[in-house]
């Protein structure tokens, strides 16, 4: 597994593990259309040359962020740079039924330019499916891309590059201070996983859940590979780390220190959390930088408290944990693209010069060259001082110490995430016990990697 310690600019996640199943990494949106006038090959597309002009085409670019959360404003900007490249951009929620939407429209043909996917699993299962380009040479020979052709920042499949990561991530957990203030709680600068349990039954009265997640244990514990075995040709969900998380998961599930499952697929809150941290539902909430273009829109989410930051809880008896930040936000382009020259133009203009224009959108370039500060005033616009406690977002988003891997085993991947989503559903609704979920994964991640094999 490639190993990355965040350098101070270079932070800010995803969230993977059993606690993916609560929507801490989803972006949330409604669908909507916007325009503007040498390693191992797969054998899948190895050394694709790139078709069309890079200054001229006509591309289309599906992604899960708003058009109004930065990709109008880089649409725009890249247009009037590009006046012969037209693109159109077309908004998936990224959740099951969008991805299922957008793998539909790859595989029966539609015009897909430029895509963006939100996890590794299925970064993998449109790269072996044969939908992504290979980006491998082109990326190599471009020295103004160096970092990423390196797999501490760039996931691999199969020896190829296929998606280069838009964003740098962490995970941190979110807090309505005005509610901790209120049961006489200090906000720790570093918990553990059971003090972070202490801290949420505490809070959890008169209407509130004290979390709106529970905090990872496997991945910190062992690192992106965490689902699988050392040589990969098993599952690893028998290891303690992941009877600790989903036992942790359970308990808060039951204690109820943590929101509701049933509420969760009710409301649908695996892909719109920020309802309930936002609404004073959840006093906690373990989430990611994207996440602050929703408190910073006191419009659509109105509320009368500061949010404070504390960083990702570390698993107990644990002295170097993983965070299960990452580079993510990974875009691609579709094999089938007719223009993939100017695709890749707009790519890299995605990658370069227009990445600050999603700051607005909570998303900090995998590319990053502003200072700590520049990056947290735009991040936390112009009404930071009554929104957020400053000083505390700058110490967890910027800490140097951060550690997190790229993961580096992919076999079953995105069938073993859909067991995962399904038996953690399951475990926190109560119909299934810990011991029943290790057991079901296990198996079930066990033939997924065989199926692969």
């Amino acid at each position: 597994m490639a190993v990355h310690k965040l350098p101070r600019r270079s932070v800010l996640l995803g969230m993977a593990g059993a606690a993916a199943a609560l929507g801490t990494a989803a972006v949330a949106g409604c669908g909507s259309t916007i325009s503007t006038s040498g390693p191992k090959s797969s054998g899948l597309n190895a050394g694709a040359a790139l078709a069309g002009s890079a200054d001229a085409g006509v591309l289309n670019v599906w992604g899960g962020v708003p058009a109004a959360n930065g990709p109008q404003k880089l649409l725009d900007e890249f247009q009037a740079k590009y006046p012969k490249i037209k693109v159109s951009y077309t908004q998936f929620v990224n959740d099951p039924n969008g991805n299922v939407k957008l793998d539909t429209a790859l595989q029966g043909g539609a015009k897909i330019d430029v895509l963006f996917t939100y996890s590794f699993d299925l970064m993998a299962q449109r790269a072996k499916s044969g939908q992504l380009l290979d980006l491998t040479d082109t990326v190599k020979a471009d020295s103004s891309l160096t970092k990423l052709s390196r797999p501490s920042y760039t996931p691999v499949y199969d020896g190829r590059i296929y998606s280069l990561p838009t964003v740098a991530e962490i995970n941190f957990v979110v807090l309505n201070k005005k509610i901790v203030q209120a049961a006489g709680l200090t906000i720790p600068d570093k918990w553990t996983t059971s003090e972070f349990r202490t801290f949420a039954q505490k809070l959890s009265k008169n209407g509130v859940y004290g979390s709106f997640n529970y905090p990872p244990v496997a991945i910190p514990t062992l690192g992106p590979d965490a689902r699988y075995n050392a040589d990969g040709t098993k599952a690893n969900f028998t290891h303690p780390a992941w009877r600790k998380e989903v036992e942790l998961g359970y308990a808060m599930a039951k204690e109820k220190s943590i929101f509701p499952m049933d509420q969760i697929i009710s409301q649908q809150l695996s892909a719109y959390s920020q309802n309930a941290f936002l609404s004073g539902k959840a006093a906690l909430w373990i989430t990611a930088p994207f996440s602050l273009r929703f408190v910073n829109d006191v419009t659509n989410y109105p509320h009368d408290f500061v949010t404070t930051f504390a960083p990702l809880p570390t698993p107990d008896g644990v002295s170097d944990p993983y965070n299960t930040g990452l580079y993510g936000n990974l875009i691609s382009i579709a094999k089938s693209s007719e223009y993939s020259a100017a695709a890749w133009t707009f790519v890299k203009y995605w990658l370069t010069d227009g990445a600050k224009a999603l700051y607005v959108a909570g998303k900090v370039p995998a590319l990053q060259t502003d200072s700590d500060d520049a990056v947290a005033s735009a991040l936390l616009g112009s009404n930071a001082a009554k929104l957020y406690d400053v000083d505390a977002f700058k110490k967890v988003a910027f800490d140097k110490t951060v550690k997190y891997g790229v993961p580096t085993k992919f076999k079953g991947a995105a069938e073993m995430s859909n067991a995962m989503t399904q038996q953690t559903q399951q475990l926190l609704l109560g119909q299934i016990t810990p011991d029943q979920w290790v057991t079901n994964m296990q198996s079930q991640g066990d033939a997924a990697i065989a199926k692969d094999a």
